[in-house]
């Protein structure tokens, strides 16, 4: 046997190993999802300016802290009117502000998370409209499912993608300003309030990554053009605002307390986070008058119903988007 032929032969072996099960290919899924998706100049973009929230929520607690040291001079009216008009809590004369210092840091979360709803609205979006789309019409799905994949680790690898992107510029930039925060300026009040804010951030960041990644993959698993998708999603976000806000001017506060204030995805969404963090509870048990944080809400919401509308949206569209994987498996099985 020359050289030649026995290198041959030692080039290539029988893999003795057992192939990996399915149950943790999903993984394999969402890194590859992210890769690509990170690739994208324009998803960087919006990545990288989401820490311009970071910025400004710890650019306000340094301003609460600088507030406390000045209180009782002149210069501390600039920084009563600055705060009144960002978190529309009026504070002005009030002497002890440390025992305000967690409601009011709770506050600036949720302003700054309304402000966030943005980036999650763009880069759900981007990201979560062709996860599905795509693959249809590349008509990849015979692939996946021809390898240990089935519809449940497929849809799972899939909804990590849009839970990782909306982490990434939603839940991981309040949780690095809550640190930042606690280190410049002390924090909220003791470490045990600083990790009761930090659960409830994580609990209301979990909660947006799992309705919009239900929500956008029922989407994009209807369509395999993407601009149909992203058309559907902006459309679910933005346009029930508007009929939610003609409902409330046609109609008293107290009948839209109930199932009439939780039309809108973005009102549930910020009524739940609110009574995630407790802000209205923690602003009533104070000594401020009514008036004095009236502004800081909208009108009153039941969160039960909000978070029921949630929960069954949530649910309706894993069920639908399941429901149209399971189909495709089984379309790409009988090929």
């Amino acid at each position: 046997m020359t050289t030649a032929s026995s290198d041959r032969t030692h080039q290539y072996q029988r893999w003795r190993s057992e192939a990996a099960t399915s149950h943790w290919t999903w993984p394999a899924i969402a890194l590859n999802g992210i890769t690509l998706s990170l690739k994208h100049t324009k998803t960087r973009v919006l990545v990288l300016t989401s820490g311009t929230m970071m910025l400004t929520a710890v650019g306000l607690f340094y301003a609460i802290s600088v507030l406390e040291a000045l209180v009782g001079t002149e210069e501390a009216k600039g920084l009563y009117d600055f705060l009144h008009v960002i978190l529309k809590i009026d504070i002005s004369g009030i002497t002890r502000l440390a025992e305000y210092r967690d409601i009011l840091w709770r506050t600036t979360f949720l302003m700054v998370i309304k402000l966030q709803f943005v980036w999650v609205l763009l880069i759900v979006a981007r990201i979560g409209a062709g996860l599905i789309a795509n693959d249809l019409k590349s008509r990849a799905l015979p692939i996946y499912f021809a390898k240990p994949v089935t519809p449940a680790t497929y849809l799972l690898g899939k909804w990590a993608v849009v839970a990782s992107f909306v982490a990434f510029v939603m839940l991981i930039p309040d949780l690095i300003s809550l640190c930042l925060g606690a280190v410049l300026t002390g924090g909220p009040g003791t470490t045990g309030q600083i990790l009761r804010l930090g659960a409830d951030l994580l609990l209301s960041g979990v909660m947006v990554c799992v309705v919009s990644g239900a929500i956008i993959l029922a989407l994009s698993s209807i369509a395999s053009d993407q601009r149909y998708v992203t058309v559907g999603w902006v459309a679910i976000c933005v346009l029930p605002i508007f009929a939610q806000k003609i409902i409330n001017d046609s109609l008293p506060p107290e009948a839209t307390s109930g199932w009439l204030g939780c039309v809108s995805l973005y009102n549930d969404l910020t009524v739940a986070t609110e009574w995630l963090l407790g802000i209205r509870k923690g602003l009533e048990a104070t000594s401020l008058p009514v008036e004095r944080f009236a502004q800081a809400f909208g009108r009153p919401i039941d969160p039960a119903k909000a978070a029921t509308v949630l929960g069954v949206l949530t649910l309706t569209a894993v069920i639908f988007s399941w429901r149209r994987v399971v189909r495709y498996s089984r379309m790409a099985a009988s090929a």
